[in-house]
């Protein structure tokens, strides 16, 4: 879906924070804008520690959080969290991820909606 042709969709967008502070702004985004929905997506890894196995999951993106919302959402409210160094941009200035950039967000979204663990 083209979010440019249709003014309730829903948009993509790509923050950068600390790394280390992914999930505390999550949460934080979770709980004060409840209109805005991000992830920090996550890959299982293997260790082998002492000969015994585990799954764990790392970030997959350390200091990056991507996001979804609605075209009137006010990015300065995200850009006021703390541990949030930026937002992603265009040329143009706006914050909603375009072409490839856009289908791996919603890739990242559409997986493990849970865990985002891939």
């Amino acid at each position: 879906m083209d979010p440019t042709k249709n003014d309730r969709a829903l948009y993509y967008g790509c923050l950068q924070c600390r790394p280390g502070t992914e999930e505390q702004v999550k949460a934080e985004i979770s709980q004060n804008l409840t209109s805005v929905k991000a992830i920090v997506p996550r890959q299982k890894t293997l260790v082998c520690k002492d000969g015994v196995h585990s799954v764990d999951s790392v970030i997959l993106f350390p200091g990056t959080l991507y996001f979804r919302a609605g075209k009137d959402l006010d990015v300065k409210k995200l850009l006021k969290l703390k541990g949030v160094r930026g937002i992603l941009t265009n040329a143009d200035g706006s914050w909603a991820l375009r072409a490839e950039d856009r289908e791996l967000a919603s890739f990242l979204f559409s997986i493990d909606r849970d865990q985002n663990i891939f």
